[in-house]
């Protein structure tokens, strides 16, 4: 193995690499406080159990929460048909929001099939934070 192919572990400290291009990675680490999603004034997630997922690839990515599946209102999600790849994580599903009169289809996500390195997240649920949804 040439230099330029291996991880380069010993740069950030923890992080999860993508076995197909170490320059994809993430870290995964608890949020030491309870974290709320919102959506149109109602509560869909809450959580003392919440991990911060930040991941740098062909850009850096804005943090994501990761809420566990326990702490989730389950019934203002619809299961959705989408579903999406990523080597760094795993296989998703995707799941439409519903709440009042209003539906943001695709608006939340669980990584139910994932990588070894990423089992910290398998069953959790993420969401679209470019809708009307909101972490406070």
């Amino acid at each position: 193995m040439s230099n330029s192919d291996e991880k380069p572990a010993s740069l950030v400290k923890g992080a999860i690499y993508n076995p197909e291009e170490n320059r994809h990675f993430m870290t995964i680490s608890p949020i030491s406080e309870i974290v709320s999603v919102k959506s149109f004034g109602v509560t869909v997630a809450r959580s003392n159990e919440a991990l911060c997922l930040k991941e740098v690839g062909y850009s850096i990515y804005p943090p994501v929460t990761y809420f566990p599946h326990d702490d989730v209102d389950w019934k203002l999600l619809e299961s959705s048909e989408k579903t999406t790849y990523c080597p760094l994580k795993g296989h998703t599903k995707y799941f439409h929001l519903n709440i009042k009169d209003e539906k943001l289809l695709d608006a939340a996500w669980v990584y139910q099939k994932v990588i070894k390195e990423a089992q910290s997240i398998q069953g959790f649920v993420a969401f679209d934070l470019s809708r009307d949804i909101r972490i406070c």
